[in-house]
């Protein structure tokens, strides 16, 4: 996760104005978020812009290092003053006279820094005094160093940092002739570009124009972590690839390159809407963001360098919105299991049988397309499973793992126009399922059960949950079971190819969805798992948020369908599904069956 913070505006007229500040802060989201270079997923850079309460601000920061395992990076650009600990980074409502409580510390952030289990945590300063967050203590260790692995910090300048004299058309010039360079590339540099590349030349490029020298400090291997791809090696002069307006005049006629104007929004990439990984395979839904899921496997190696891959956009430009005064638009993801469709039938149900105006047709959709029409109001409501929409769609580095941790993580980072709604007991999640006969040979219960005895047993599941943390990695360090024999699964050609090979004896368990209904029918026992290895993957309604407002019927109807949906009750629809039929007749039939017995109007 990165986290930008610029401030440019001050409540004390004794701070100055600092527009420049605007321009970095963008220019820094723009070569973060540009596919050919640093290729960050958009939804895992914060830009926060003129921040106020130095309280409010350090949770969220100490709560994103906490969640992030990968690479943390914080980028600040705005005035600086001297603190006690470091910096003290200044935010729009911080008072003149009393800096160090109504500023962000610099002990802060190291705080937060000590606490997040990132592999790679880098620190970009650009302001005044940055310089002390690098410097050596008294112990001849750095401030910011000492005791933090992983980190590397990058700093503007010791003491005053510089400013060029048209704000209005110019960066900072210390975080312009980083983008510079970075848009540029190096060339006498192969492959990407690590920040022991980078610092060098920005510092040499920083003393050829008389600007303030740039400080750093790293621990461990920080440096050797690839931050960019190299633009000197990319086909195409790079004020083609990476358009950025006109040069602009720095004091003292130093030449300075814009960043784009702060007033234009990034344009998303047209083109096709990339396919999208069937939900209910839990490993097809992360091998959407296996660029992601590579950072935090190899971090510590600095193997792989950016969380490559499409991220969904949110916006107006998703679709129209239908409220207010339009009917609840209800969608399903048309490329999951009925379950899913059969959920969409039973929200509208419920919903209509409490008055609510519902479209009584489900729109099927793919989460590529769907997410953003809730976020712009396209569509209402969609059945959602939070474990899935959180690692897909909002934070594609979470590590929450049981219920209320994925639930907070998503009111955390959900966009402003969404939420979800009280979470169902039911969920559709990984298991490690057995027989009955196998259940009672070994004494089993829970996956813990199966540490004495593994090794002389079989699992089957897909080639991807091999190696895995949830998977086969994640067995063996939770639960210190390793199975003598793993036998891949095609669940793509059988998408109850666990069942099956459970059933036909060539396995002796299987990973196995917990709403399978053959689990009820083939008295399959799903071994606990109390130590919570399988993300949760709970029913949640995933709603366009200004629909609450303008009709308050809703919520409470949508959760009280996820309080009467639970794990017996969602078993039982699917074994129905299986039993009558998957047509669109057949669900709407199950689904107003199951409303009148258990919901009516509430």
């Amino acid at each position: 996760m990165a986290v930008l913070i610029g401030t440019s505006e001050y409540q004390d007229t004794r701070f100055t104005a600092l527009p420049t500040a605007d321009n970095s802060l963008e220019g820094m989201w723009q070569i973060l978020t540009e596919d050919e270079l640093c290729g960050w997923p958009a939804r895992q850079v914060k830009k926060l812009s003129n921040e106020s309460d130095n309280r409010n601000l350090g949770v969220k920061l100490t709560k994103w290092a906490r969640k992030t395992t990968g690479v943390f990076l914080l980028y600040y650009v705005g005035h600086g003053i001297p603190g006690e600990h470091g910096p003290c980074l200044t935010l729009s409502d911080t008072q003149w006279e009393h800096t160090e409580h109504t500023g962000l510390d610099y002990g802060h952030i190291r705080r937060a820094l000590l606490d997040s289990p990132a592999k790679v945590k880098i620190v970009i300063l650009d302001c005044c005094f940055a310089g002390r967050a690098a410097a050596p203590s008294l112990s001849g260790e750095s401030l910011d160093a000492a005791g933090i692995k992983g980190t590397y910090v990058l700093a503007a300048a010791d003491h005053v940092a510089h400013v060029p004299h048209d704000q209005d058309a110019a960066c900072t010039s210390f975080t312009g002739e980083l983008l510079e360079l970075i848009r540029n590339g190096i060339s006498e540099v192969n492959g990407d570009l690590t920040l022991d590349d980078i610092y060098p030349r920005l510092r040499t490029r920083l003393r050829e124009l008389n600007l303030p020298e740039a400080r750093c400090r790293g621990t461990d291997t920080a440096g050797t972590f690839p931050f960019t791809r190299n633009a000197a090696h990319l086909p195409g002069p790079p004020l083609e690839r990476f358009p950025q307006g006109s040069q602009q005049q720095a004091s003292g006629d130093i030449p300075h390159q814009t960043a784009h104007d702060t007033r234009q929004e990034r344009e998303p990439t047209q083109g096709a809407v990339p396919a999208v990984p069937r939900r209910r395979r839990s490993w097809r839904r992360w091998s959407g963001v296996a660029v992601a899921v590579a950072v935090l496997a190899s971090a510590a190696a600095y193997g792989l360098t950016r969380p490559d891959g499409p991220a969904p956009t949110c916006g107006p430009t998703a679709g129209t919105p239908a409220l207010p005064g339009g009917a609840v638009v209800i969608a399903s993801d048309q490329d999951a299991d009925p379950e899913d469709q059969l959920i969409a039938d039973i929200y509208r149900d419920a919903l209509q049988v409490n008055g609510v105006t519902v479209d009584p047709n489900i729109t099927l959709s793919l989460r590529a397309a769907y997410y953003d029409q809730v976020c712009s109001g396209a569509i209402t409501i969609v059945p959602e499973y939070n474990g899935a929409l959180l690692t897909t769609s909002v934070n594609q580095g979470s590590t929450a793992v049981t219920t209320s941790a994925v639930d907070n993580a998503l009111d955390q980072d959900l966009p402003p126009s969404m939420e979800v709604l009280d979470a169902a007991q039911a969920q559709d999640k990984d298991s490690v399922t057995v027989t009955a006969a196998t259940a009672a040979r070994y004494h089993l219960r829970s996956i813990a059960d199966l540490a004495k005895v593994a090794g002389k047993l079989s699992l089957g599941a897909t080639v991807e949950f091999n190696g895995r943390e949830q998977g086969t990695a994640g067995l063996k360090s939770t639960y210190g079971v390793a199975f003598g024999v793993i036998t891949p699964l095609d669940y793509d050609e059988d998408s109850h190819a666990g069942v099956t090979a459970l059933l036909d004896h060539e396995v002796d368990a299987a990973d196995v969805f917990t709403t399978d209904p053959a689990i009820k029918a083939d008295h399959l026992v799903v071994l606990t798992d109390p130590k919570a290895l399988f993300r949760a993957e709970n029913v949640v309604p995933l709603v366009y948020k200004p629909a609450l407002e303008a009709d308050p019927a809703i919520e409470p109807v949508l959760n009280y369908v996820s309080l009467r949906l639970t794990q017996p009750r969602l078993l039982a629809l699917n074994a129905e599904v299986a039993q009558k039929g998957a047509s669109a007749d057949d669900l709407n039939a199950i689904a107003a069956a199951w409303t009148a017995a258990y919901l009516g109007t509430s």
